[in-house]
């Protein structure tokens, strides 16, 4: 007897109760920390938090209060919020009216999918002649970058400004075509717009290195092109004044539009005898998709500013007001938000700070809505290539910064219980690939393990 309570007892101190700093964890007590050790990423750097959505209790928690930046896993929390203050059947919309002296009155709504081609169907219902054109932007403010973004990224065409004149993504096409061999390729670009380019491109047989470059303290007009190119090679880059090229694809609209000479326009409020003759709108599951399933960012922070534009007095929606809906949506849910600094809609600013518990708190609170059916399950979105064993048992929003990977979502195990969770990784030394390694040994853990 006494043999067998010797060999529990030291089946117990394995399994149970070995604190040893080298010791294999017990397969079903310490497998995460297990998969995190072998990982050779430092236990410091992951922040996790997994929640049973049966009880609400934390299952496994790992530096899961340390405030730090969540990326694109962020926009979570925001669309969900901007979302619950402006309805699940919102749709961006852009206006025109028309009052009884023949004033004319384009309302944007900072729609992010908006195109050239919507504002020509816009005016398409447009007879006669327009004499005058009053723009209402009044939906959103002039802020058109977030705090914290970084000032030598605006090259980068996954973040553009955005503003209530967001237009054909706020982006250009530039298109680098091939001449003769050693001679300098030709520059295009698909429609007009005042940059200027240097050119040092050089078009070889075989090889195509294109690098564009723009240096803000010389020209911000201008974009150095340079490297080798064999074949036409398109490369997209950011407006960088959104305002401006709206009105330059408006004017070009107005001029096929039999008003030649309509190149100026004025700003203001819609009047209230005004009746509206066309609209164009974007509906919700655009919205949803664009931001939760491709991770879009200019669709993240125009939907977060808008959700808190006043129609009654007319108030711009911003970033600083929108962020009060944030407090006023944790308040009312019971969220403790005390570790959590929101300064924009996307995640895109290292400013922003949140921790893994309140993410998984956050999600744990939506586990009854329909908010994970709209996040994409393995295979889809941003998880595409990501752990297809998982289809329809894993939806989670993925994130990625400089030294940061997270994701976060829900997951229901090979057992049938279900879970919010929420892994955040900052690792500087560590590569990006590593990290989402991680995620997904942790993810598989929580599957079968759990």
């Amino acid at each position: 007897m006494k043999k067998i309570i010797s060999i529990i007892f030291t089946i117990l101190l394995i399994c149970g109760f070995n604190f040893s700093a080298n010791a294999k964890p017990c397969r079903y007590n310490n497998f995460f920390e297990y998969v995190i050790n072998d990982s050779n990423i430092p236990k410091s750097a992951v922040h996790i938090s997994i929640k049973d959505l049966s009880n609400g209790k934390t299952v496994y928690e790992l530096n899961q209060e340390t405030p730090l930046p969540a990326a694109s896993v962020q926009k979570i929390v925001t669309y969900t919020v901007a979302r619950d203050k402006l309805g699940s059947d919102y749709k961006f919309s852009t206006k025109l009216y028309k009052n009884r002296t023949n004033d004319y009155y384009l309302v944007l709504g900072a729609d992010p999918f908006l195109t050239t081609t919507d504002i020509k169907s816009l005016f398409s219902r447009v007879l006669g002649k327009i004499d005058t054109l009053t723009i209402d932007s009044s939906i959103v403010d002039n802020a058109e970058w977030g705090e914290g973004w970084q000032w030598d990224d605006d090259m980068n065409p996954y973040m553009p400004k955005y503003s209530a004149y967001n237009l054909d993504k706020n982006r250009l096409n530039v298109f680098i075509i091939p001449t003769m061999v050693g001679a300098p390729a030709k520059i295009t670009t698909n429609v007009f717009y005042p940059y200027s380019f240097e050119n040092y491109t050089v078009t070889t047989e075989d090889e195509t290195d294109i690098k564009l470059a723009k240096r803000n303290n010389i020209s911000p007009e201008t974009i150095t092109v340079s490297g080798t190119v064999s074949k036409t090679t398109m490369k997209t880059i950011p407006i960088n004044c959104p305002k401006r090229y709206f009105k330059i694809r408006l004017a070009e609209v107005l001029r096929k539009h039999r008003n030649p000479f309509l190149d100026e326009f004025k700003y203001g409020n819609v009047s209230d005898e005004s009746k509206m003759i066309s609209e164009i709108t974007h509906p919700m599951k655009m919205i949803r998709d664009n931001i939760l399933k491709k991770s879009d960012n200019m669709t993240a922070e125009s939907f977060f500013k808008v959700a808190s534009y006043d129609d009654a007095t007319k108030s711009s929606g911003t970033t600083e007001k929108s962020i009060e809906l944030f407090n006023k949506y944790c308040e009312k849910a019971g969220l403790d938000n005390s570790g959590v600094r929101i300064v924009d809609g996307s995640g895109v600013s290292k400013n922003n700070l949140m921790t893994a518990d309140f993410l998984a708190s956050f999600l744990a609170y939506n586990s009854k809505s329909d908010l994970k059916t709209m996040l994409p399950t393995a295979g889809e979105g941003t998880l595409e290539s990501r752990m297809l064993y998982l289809k329809n048992k894993l939806y989670a929003k993925t994130g990625t910064l400089s030294d940061i990977s997270a994701l976060a979502g829900y997951l229901e195990t090979e057992s049938g219980k279900n879970y919010a969770f929420c892994i955040i990784i900052n690792a500087p030394k560590v590569k990006e690939a590593d990290m989402k390694m991680l995620e997904e040994y942790i993810v598989r853990e929580a599957y079968l393990k759990l």
